[in-house]
């Protein structure tokens, strides 16, 4: 008994070491993706799946993070990587306003003071989609605090829950492959304020779990 206690224990804790050596690899990586960016100037979105958050960040510097309270996962693992937002998709899209200097100079008479940001954050969707090259979908919503935010998670988890075989079998079909990822993050204002930061052609960088 005590040899195989031992002998399950070395391998958990080789198992560790192979895990811990993957993600030193992939923050290695990520991490000339992100130099490369620093030089653009723009901002990008970093997810630390690994650390159950979501950074919005602009030349290393983390402007905004997002807690992460689920995630689950459908089709091909999802690699960790930098990609392109190629389109973030909701039932309703709203629009941002551009924000010129003036009008920031001029907030304080126009909205009483309040960020122009904090505005618009209540038009912003809780549910939505970001849309990635070859075949990656991440999906999200909140945790529901409301009646109708659990009647809105019910209705997205359904549609999920019949749509995602169909597309298994479709793939299997054609060849191809697909990443579908769900990520439920703390309230709906994080949500909102996710889909706010997001711009399509935006890079954004994976670290996968």
């Amino acid at each position: 008994m005590l040899t195989g206690l031992l002998l399950a224990a070395a391998a958990f804790g080789s198992a560790l070491q192979i895990t811990d050596r993957r993600v030193l690899l992939d923050q290695a990586k990520l991490l000339d993706a992100e130099v490369a960016l620093a030089k653009s100037n723009k901002s990008y979105l970093y997810f630390d799946l690994s650390s159950n958050r979501v950074e919005l960040r602009i030349q290393g510097v983390m402007l905004k993070t997002w807690d992460v309270a689920d995630y689950s996962q459908w089709g091909r693992p999802l690699p960790s990587g930098s990609f392109k937002l190629e389109k973030k998709e909701a039932l309703r899209t709203p629009k941002r306003k551009n924000i010129t200097p003036a009008a920031d100079k001029n907030k304080d008479e126009k909205n009483g003071g309040v960020d122009l940001e904090v505005l618009e954050l209540k038009d912003m969707p809780g549910h939505f989609n970001f849309e990635f090259e070859k075949g990656i979908t991440m999906r999200f919503k909140a945790v529901p605090h409301k009646l109708s935010m659990r009647l809105g998670n019910f209705f997205n988890s359904l549609g999920r829950l019949l749509t995602l075989p169909m597309k298994t079998i479709l793939a299997s079909l054609r060849k191809s492959n697909f990443t579908d990822i769900q990520l439920v993050l703390r309230n709906e204002i994080d949500a909102q304020g996710l889909y706010w930061a997001a711009e399509d052609g935006m890079s954004v960088l994976v670290l996968r779990k």
